[in-house]
């Protein structure tokens, strides 16, 4: 199936460039994708991804107010629904024409999801989120943890944190090479309690503005400025405070895209400090929507950090809303340098520089 589509650019959207170019966000394409589900896949959810990559850059015209793209689906045997964001290019004097790949993923089979309720994860993503993530707000980093110390200090401290961690969030089930091997059935996922309940460490935590985030380390406009606070950092974690964003008209089947984007910023950040690498989302392993964030609120975000694939950085993402109910959650995402080396972090954030 392959359905044309016509996507407007909201003005917003001009703040996100790369290389001087408007970039459309991933957690853009994936909306995209959502929203033009056709109504007749009934037993598809779109909130239940797997397997999504982001192959090549979606650049669009500086003076263009749409662009034309495709939505193309694969229908697998198991109930999964593969979808392409792709464009065509056209070469000089229209000699060839060449589809592009964005964006894939593969959107699953409903089961198990209590909409709206957000108690649940869905069938074979996990189970209710346990108790001991419940927090204080003083114990916490993005909310102002320390307060006799300045806000404005951009320095490394040390402090004792508590930070939640994500626990029961199922991965993949290992084979004895260690390689991941793709799940072919709900009751092949397993639970093991990959970060082990509340954390604490006592050691040094790298604090900085969110302002200095978005002035040297993810130079994009203000409209994705959506760290909000402060960051912090350890070798194990990063925590912050993101925003919905200040455009309802974004909102769509996947919630608000301004979070999960803001989240991907707090990983870039970590990776400058820790790789001493500028990384972008090149793609993931699952994700869940379970509340879908919404513009004005504001969201907890947790980044940890998982073992090196190579030059690919790779990540778990939690967005905890009001009462530290569950949000959203992003498992294995990857990250890498796409810039061929150009791009450097700065000495300020460069871990022993």
């Amino acid at each position: 199936m392959k359905i044309p589509l016509t996507v407007a650019i909201p003005d917003y959207l001009r703040d996100h460039r790369y290389d001087g170019r408007i970039v459309l966000p991933a957690a853009e394409a994936l909306q995209i994708l959502a929203k033009s589900l056709p109504d007749d896949l009934h037993r598809c959810d779109s909130r239940l991804q797997e397997g999504g990559e982001f192959a090549h850059l979606l650049c669009l015209d500086l003076d263009a107010d749409t662009f034309g793209a495709f939505h193309e689906i694969a229908f697998s045997p198991d109930g999964r629904r593969l979808s392409r964001l792709t464009t065509l290019r056209t070469g000089r004097q229209a000699r060839w024409t060449r589809s592009i790949e964005h964006v894939s993923v593969s959107f699953c089979p409903i089961g198990g999801k209590e909409d709206g309720t957000g108690e649940e994860l869905a069938s074979g993503f996990g189970n209710t989120i346990p108790a001991s993530l419940s927090r204080k707000k003083h114990d916490d980093p993005a909310n102002g943890a320390d307060p006799a110390q300045s806000k404005a200090t951009e320095s490394l401290r040390v402090h004792p944190l508590r930070l939640a961690s994500l626990t029961s969030f199922p991965r993949r089930r290992e084979s004895r090479k260690g390689n991941w091997i793709p799940c072919q059935a709900r009751n092949d996922i397993q639970y093991p309690i990959s970060y082990g309940g509340a954390v604490y460490w006592n050691g040094p935590v790298f604090t900085f503005s969110s302002r200095r985030l978005y002035a040297d380390l993810v130079p994009f406009g203000p409209a994705y400025h959506n760290v909000v606070g402060e960051v912090s950092l350890t070798d194990a974690v990063a925590a912050a405070s993101v925003s919905g964003g200040d455009f309802p008209e974004a909102f769509g089947p996947l919630g608000s895209p301004f979070p999960i984007d803001a989240a991907m910023h707090v990983a870039c950040a970590w990776g400058q400090r820790y790789r001493n690498c500028v990384a972008f989302p090149v793609g993931f392993d699952r994700r869940e929507v379970i509340i879908p964030t919404s513009a004005g609120e504001t969201y907890r975000c947790r980044v940890f950090p998982l073992p090196d694939e190579g030059a690919v950085l790779r990540f778990d993402i939690g967005l905890f809303g009001k009462d530290d109910r569950p949000a959203e959650i992003v498992l294995g995402l990857r990250m890498r340098d796409i810039s061929g080396g150009r791009l450097k972090p700065p000495a300020w954030v460069r871990k022993g520089v």
